[in-house]
């Protein structure tokens, strides 16, 4: 089966950076805070389902609300686990495009969602490994630094790893890259309340 072609699609850390720009005081939140996900079977399928809202400001009478659903158990080495995660973070996305705050040239998918659902019907060592390579980018290790991480952490070359060890390290990037994340935007606002205090 042939990949898709990624060139186009955007993915959500880009539509958040995106939307925090344009809205600094947004916020994406569940629709419902008393009901943050819900588990939902469908025929003998079970979804992790999450509904966000992209609040433009803390006052917006009409945030946008996208909806998302991950099949549970995940069918994939990197998807297995985060279900809630991938969901959220898929809802996310789509909220910030139905708030008109995103952009849909290529559709509303988002890269994320492209990925994981080529993998799912995939489902191979190739594209776990390839997986790999993607969230280690996402966490700042691309090339000789990436191959020298996944050496120091399973003491082999990533092109010897099965599946378990891509879904392994897959988790430890995606958890460095949520750390970077969260660190840069914690800084941000530093800066912001700095400006904004003239401190």
């Amino acid at each position: 089966m042939g990949k898709v072609d990624m060139a186009g699609y955007v993915d959500v850390a880009t539509r958040i950076a995106d939307f925090r720009a344009r809205y600094p005081d947004g916020s994406l939140q569940p629709l419902d805070a008393a009901r943050p996900f819900d588990v939902v079977t469908v025929g003998d399928r079970t979804f992790i389902v999450v509904v966000a809202a992209a609040y433009r400001s803390a006052d917006d009478p009409r945030p946008g609300v996208g909806m998302a659903w991950e099949p549970f158990p995940g069918r994939t080495p990197y998807t297995r686990d985060s279900e809630l995660q991938n969901a959220e973070t898929s809802a996310w996305g789509r909220a910030i495009v139905a708030a008109l705050a995103g952009d849909t040239r290529a559709g509303i998918a988002s890269a994320d969602e492209i990925t994981a659902r080529d993998a799912d019907r995939a489902g191979d060592v190739d594209v776990a490994r390839t997986a790999v390579v993607d969230q280690g980018a996402a966490a700042g290790l691309t090339g000789d630094a990436l191959a020298a991480d996944v050496w120091t952490r399973t003491g082999r070359d990533l092109a010897d790893l099965t599946v378990d060890e891509c879904r392994a390290l897959w988790r430890d990037y995606r958890q460095i890259a949520a750390d970077r994340d969260h660190a840069a935007e914690q800084t941000a606002r530093q800066e912001q309340i700095a400006d904004e205090t003239g401190t």
